[in-house]
């Protein structure tokens, strides 16, 4: 029976004589460990949440990773369900590569009390309002994102300079009656409404119906164009 006792002592582990609460943080510490991803995966996060526009190749560049580096860790973060491979038209050529992220990788940035942000629509819509935005600003005005002028009317671009108020809606998705009744509504509070397409073919597609949808008056206010089109004649 001794011996028997004399092994059954010899499993038992002591407690550890710290106090419960420095046992808690202990395995707290622990457990945010277990939470972390590798140093390259979370910066990679980091990196589309500050900059959600650049293309593969202009992030690679930007992080001043070598492309295994940088292919290593967005294949893992893809497979763990973490970020999204997004691809945008550019002009005639070929389509870019972009990332994005899920929820899944927003909520890890919250975990690391990181501000998420949110793209405004999809991705191409988004990156569209952030170039028009730098375009207008260069231009001397003053911009504002999602602007709301009534309760039930909002632009996604607001353009302010001197007397002048200017306002851009990027048209990525047919919806064209829509904006029809948004150029009325706008035509009596702006000097001019920019309705910027993404493609070749929403642009043909507006220029042909808009303007039998408009009233005179208002359709002297509107302006449809391409993104870069838009750009260049400003230049």
């Amino acid at each position: 029976m001794s011996k028997i006792l004399d092994r059954l002592r010899e499993t038992v582990r002591p407690r550890n004589p710290g106090p419960l609460q420095s046992l808690f943080f202990s395995w707290a510490e622990e457990r945010g460990k277990k939470d972390r991803l590798p140093f390259s995966q979370e910066r990679l996060l980091e990196s589309i949440n500050d900059a959600p526009c650049l293309n593969t190749t202009e992030r690679t560049s930007s992080l001043g990773w070598s492309s295994n580096r940088f292919a290593n860790a967005r294949d893992k973060l893809e497979s763990s369900g973490f970020i999204e491979t997004k691809q945008i038209a550019s002009g005639t050529g070929r389509p870019s590569a972009h990332l994005i992220l899920t929820d899944k990788g927003f909520s890890h940035l919250r975990k690391l009390r990181v501000t998420a942000k949110k793209l405004h629509g999809s991705l191409q819509h988004h990156c569209a309002i952030l170039k028009l935005k730098a375009h207008f600003e260069a231009q001397g005005y003053k911009t504002d994102i999602t602007k709301q002028l009534t309760p039930n009317l909002i632009v996604d671009l607001f353009c302010e300079r001197d007397a002048v108020r200017e306002v851009v809606e990027v048209v990525s998705s047919n919806n064209v009656y829509r904006d029809a009744e948004k150029c009325a509504s706008l035509a009596e509070k702006v000097s001019q409404i920019h309705l910027v397409t993404t493609s070749k073919d929403l642009f043909d597609h507006y220029v042909t119906k808009l303007g039998k949808l408009l009233e005179e008056a208002t359709r002297e206010r509107v302006l449809v164009s391409m993104v870069d089109d838009l750009i260049q004649a400003g230049s």
